[in-house]
């Protein structure tokens, strides 16, 4: 009956001469069927989002609405997810302290957002980006998934990976290349080596995004690696096939969530093994020394300065009080001085919105629309990180809460990784989250990546998912036993 009744509704809406209703039908028609397979939804918006999205941008930027796609098929995800858990008998064990911090979190955004009365315009195009994602913590949390397919969609989150290599090397041959020859930058040109995660030929992307997707992705292989999952063959040919799209692009915040995520993945080896943590701590000194070299010879050697003053300038930008006047011109702080300014326009006015923010895309300096807090102090962009972006909208209150929200995920991993209740693979994977949950931090002080672009939004909420997933595993053991 339903196929006879969509065949019928689009004979009629072809014969109206309505193109436009024509398409919405049919998106409404395949939106319906897809949240029926929730499965499917994960794997479509996997390849959505860190593969056909972010291409289909750099090379054709005018359909940049391409995101759209990736954040519509997220959203589906709700409804499988909602579904799932109205099926199920009620939790004995109730929320998780991860789940009652992201509802937390919520909870004060929409409160801000009631106080504040932002347009309904900036509510909606902020919500895209905050909570659209969130379809797929909850389809992971929620839906009945099995061992086998949450192990095979993993598999396919890593052979994306493993295959950035190739159009990143395409980037820094070409795109690169063409951009210093056109004199658009020096060190600037190696912003356009953004593998399939989206971005501008001329004016760079998301590398920082796929620096630290390749940074997790190493980290979790070492995890299975340290709990017998895979042979050190295959380890060696994924840190290699890893790595080296990371020589090739110039991320320097690799530098802090390498060493970071390793010394947490190998702290217990500090107290068991002392001697096998000098020596594996001598070897990330000498692999990130390799990689400065490489910058050097990749990257900063274009600006026709030593090693040591290229070093120095570089790194002048997260670590100076104000930009320089020719990054000011353009509206752009420092890292420290976007939320010095933050500071500096609530320190005398100190109401409810130094607590609780200005609601929900107030400070959105980019995309369709300016947010009505950040049009005042235009051209400066006030979102300049994403700690900065959470102050401005959720206030000392929000921020607080997110923090928290990396707090129980980490404990939360912790736990997991040392679990009887899970496999050898599970436990490495917990073990693999419980190190990279940290670099989520690190992330929000560093760039507006989060919340903003769709690819560290969609690693973020398959990371607290994978956190749900796990729970319920153990909890699934656990009860086994008991009966």
């Amino acid at each position: 009956m339903l196929a006879l009744f969509s065949a019928a509704m689009m004979g009629l809406l072809a014969a109206s001469g309505q193109p436009l209703y024509t398409i919405l039908f049919a998106g409404a028609l395949t939106g319906l069927l897809l949240s029926t397979q929730p499965v499917t939804l994960l794997w479509l918006t996997l390849i959505g989002t860190l593969v056909l999205a972010g291409t289909v941008q750099y090379f054709i930027p005018t359909l940049h609405q391409a995101w759209w796609i990736t954040y519509g098929l997220a959203a589906m995800l709700f409804v499988p997810a909602v579904t799932s858990r109205l099926s199920q008998a009620p939790a004995r064990t109730g929320l998780s302290s991860t789940a009652t911090s992201a509802w937390l979190l919520l909870a004060i955004a929409l409160l801000s957002t009631l106080i504040n009365r932002p347009p309904t315009w900036q509510i909606i195009l902020s919500m895209k980006s905050i909570l659209l994602f969130g379809g797929v913590w909850a389809a992971l949390a929620l839906v009945p998934l099995d061992k086998d397919t949450v192990r095979r969609w993993l598999l396919g989150f890593a052979l994306i990976g493993l295959a950035q290599f190739i159009p990143v090397l395409y980037q820094y041959l070409f795109v690169r290349s063409s951009r210093l020859e056109m004199g658009l930058g020096t060190v600037e040109a190696s912003d356009s080596v953004v593998g399939t995660f989206g971005g501008s030929m001329e004016a760079g992307g998301l590398t920082a995004v796929l620096a630290l997707y390749l940074v997790i992705l190493i980290i979790v292989m070492l995890s299975l690696y340290k709990h017998g999952v895979i042979a050190k063959r295959k380890l060696g040919l994924a840190i290699f096939l890893l790595g080296s799209p990371l020589l090739l692009m110039e991320v320097k915040v690799i530098f802090i969530y390498l060493p970071l995520a390793l010394l947490i993945l190998y702290k217990d080896n500090l107290y068991q093994r002392p001697g096998s943590f000098i020596v594996g701590s001598l070897l990330v000194v000498l692999s990130l020394s390799v990689v400065l070299l490489a910058y050097q010879a990749f990257h900063w050697s274009a600006t026709g300065r030593s090693l040591e003053d290229n070093i120095k300038h570089l790194s002048s930008y997260s670590f100076n009080k104000r930009a320089g006047v020719e990054h000011r011109e353009l509206g752009l702080m420092t890292r420290r001085e976007v939320l010095e300014f933050w500071w500096g326009q609530h320190k005398t006015n100190k109401d409810a919105r130094l607590l609780i923010g200005h609601g929900l895309g107030a400070s959105r300096t980019q995309g369709l629309g300016i947010g009505n807090v950040a049009a005042r102090y235009v051209p400066l962009r006030i979102d300049g990180s994403g700690a900065a972006v959470i102050l401005w909208e959720t206030g000392i209150l929000g921020l607080c809460a997110f923090l928290l929200l990396i707090i129980c995920g980490y404990r939360s991993a912790r736990r997991l990784s040392r679990s009887d209740n899970l496999n050898p693979w599970q436990k490495s994977l917990a073990r693999g989250l419980h190190a990279i949950i940290p670099l989520f931090v690190v992330s929000l002080f560093y760039r507006p990546d989060i919340p903003y672009a769709p690819p560290a939004m969609f690693i973020f909420m398959t990371a607290f998912g994978l956190l749900a997933w796990l729970e319920k595993q153990a909890h699934k053991k656990n009860a086994l036993y008991r009966n």
